[in-house]
């Protein structure tokens, strides 16, 4: 199971010390791993919520009032206030690992996409779209890396990235009665387990 940083529960298992048979896991149960929605006692989404190894959510944030068409296209939702903070490698020191800070802002022309490297916090990127954002990321990354052209064409999936395609941010995104007013978003089947503790 994905366990959070903050206060794991001591009913959370880690599989990796168990054998999987034991939990009746099938070989393809073994290569994905089980998607957990953690809850407070009144049923909602216990925040900050680390839903991957390098992936932590803060905020799935909130229909805007007015121009919601803007805020999700047919496979994504991303309203304004969502906030997750991602493990990526460094667009300072790219020997290293560091904390991106990935924000969805309200803006009267749409969305804004901010990624914010904790390696330097003082210079923001802002773009229209996840993908340019986490581009731009790629593209420092590329820079001082002195990566050959054949990574430089690689595309990034900035959705992804974000952390807006992972499963339990699906489902959690899908329960808001927000979502309902996304006419042209098409729901997605997710299998995600809730844990209340």
């Amino acid at each position: 199971f994905t366990v959070r940083d903050r206060n794991p529960s001591p009913l959370c298992v880690n599989t990796n010390t168990l054998n999987p048979q034991i939990l009746g896991l099938t070989e393809y149960d073994q290569r994905q791993p089980m998607r957990l929605i953690y809850r407070d006692e009144s049923g909602n989404p216990d925040m900050p919520m680390r839903i991957a190894k390098d992936l932590c959510i803060y905020s799935l944030g909130k229909p805007p009032n007015r121009k919601i068409e803007m805020y999700h296209d047919q496979e994504t939702i991303y309203f304004p206030g969502y906030v997750a903070v991602r493990e990526h490698q460094s667009m300072v020191n790219p020997d290293h690992l560091c904390k991106y800070k990935c924000e969805v802002l309200e803006d009267e022309k749409g969305p804004i996409f901010r990624v914010t490297c904790a390696d330097s916090p003082n210079e923001p990127i802002n773009a229209r779209s996840a993908n340019e954002a986490w581009q731009e990321v790629a593209n420092e990354i590329y820079l001082v890396s002195n990566a050959s052209l054949s990574d430089r064409k690689q595309q990034i999936n900035g959705c992804e990235r974000f952390g807006l395609m992972h499963e339990s941010v699906i489902a959690m995104l899908q329960e808001t009665m927000g979502h309902l007013k996304c006419s042209r978003y098409e729901p997605l089947a997710v299998g995600v387990s809730n844990f209340v503790h």
